[in-house]
């Protein structure tokens, strides 16, 4: 039932429906006391006043039961809390991926990543023309040779020791953009998820600001954590004393009936907008609106 509520208020995607209660119906289902009928009395005009008096008696003890259903009662709703919260938090964090392309592209172009390859290109440039410079006077002089001389073999060896050292030194500046590169990474990462880390807990504090401010149905429908006690706590119910008027006893039995019919009505009233506010219904008086009678016969069921 929260969980739909909560639903339904974050999302605000759902129509309110309509629904009626035939209250009538709702009364009749009700579990009625069992009583002996009241005897006929003939009407008495002008009774004298009259006073009915009950001795104190002892109720017993809550029934450990009760104990039980509130303990699974706020078990079942604090999962459904959960339930709710993680998908709030679901429907919160849905923007955070296209966030944080946009805080990376952002971050991005505070360390200019072009001007950076375009530094070490022009470094790595200069570099392969001084190693040609140093390598084309022994090519030069090696197309003078003879392949069989000397002289030939030994620039043909310093050709090849100066090409090795131009692979390392290739290598090296290579791995010297590369580790450049990374640390700006590495810097841009961290500052990324420092910006996540409060994203979230910016949308954890108003999910949680909004899961306070939900009704704790523990407290509304079920009975006080003091009378959920199993032990044997046995309350004093006082002595009783009624005076009735001169009015005649019939009728004071039918206004009594009648005074226990409006409140109950009226309880019974507050509850359906309450049912009704937790599924998204709004009640209705018209013939029009859906009859809900029969699935809150079945919720007041439940509750019992």
């Amino acid at each position: 039932m929260l969980g739909l509520a909560l639903l339904l208020g974050a999302c605000q995607s759902r129509r309110t429906e309509l629904v009626r209660i035939d209250f009538e119906r709702v009364m009749a289902r009700l579990p009625q006391p069992v009583s002996a009928p009241a005897p006929k009395l003939p009407v008495v005009q002008d009774a004298p006043a009259a006073r009915a008096g009950l001795p104190p008696v002892e109720a017993p003890a809550t029934p450990d039961t009760l104990s039980r259903r509130r303990e699974q009662a706020h078990d079942a709703i604090h999962q459904q809390r959960e339930a709710v919260r993680e998908r709030l938090l679901q429907i919160r964090l849905e923007p955070l991926e296209k966030l944080e392309r946009q805080w990376r592209a952002e971050l991005q172009a505070e360390y200019d990543l072009d001007s950076i390859r375009a530094e070490w290109l022009a470094e790595w440039r200069a570099a392969f023309e001084k190693h040609g410079r140093t390598r084309l006077p022994l090519l030069t002089e090696m197309a003078q040779l003879s392949p069989d001389s000397e002289r030939y073999r030994q620039l043909q060896q310093q050709l090849t020791a100066l090409d090795d050292r131009w692979r390392q030194q290739d290598q090296a500046l290579r791995q010297q953009l590369q580790a450049r590169l990374q640390r700006v990474e590495q810097e841009i990462e961290v500052r990324l998820r420092a910006r996540r880390r409060e994203f979230i807990r910016q949308v954890e504090q108003e999910v949680d600001q909004l899961m306070r401010q939900q009704p704790n149905l523990i407290e509304r429908y079920m009975p006080p954590a003091e009378s959920s006690q199993a032990p044997a706590k046995h309350l004093q119910v006082p002595a009783l004393s009624v005076v009735s008027p001169g009015d005649t006893f019939g009728e004071k039995v039918l206004q009594s009936q009648r005074a226990a019919n409006r409140l109950t009505q009226r309880i019974l009233r507050e509850m359906a907008r309450e049912w009704a506010r937790m599924r998204g219904y709004r009640l209705s008086d018209s013939p029009t609106a859906r009859d809900a009678t029969d699935e809150f016969i079945d919720y007041l069921e439940l509750r019992r």
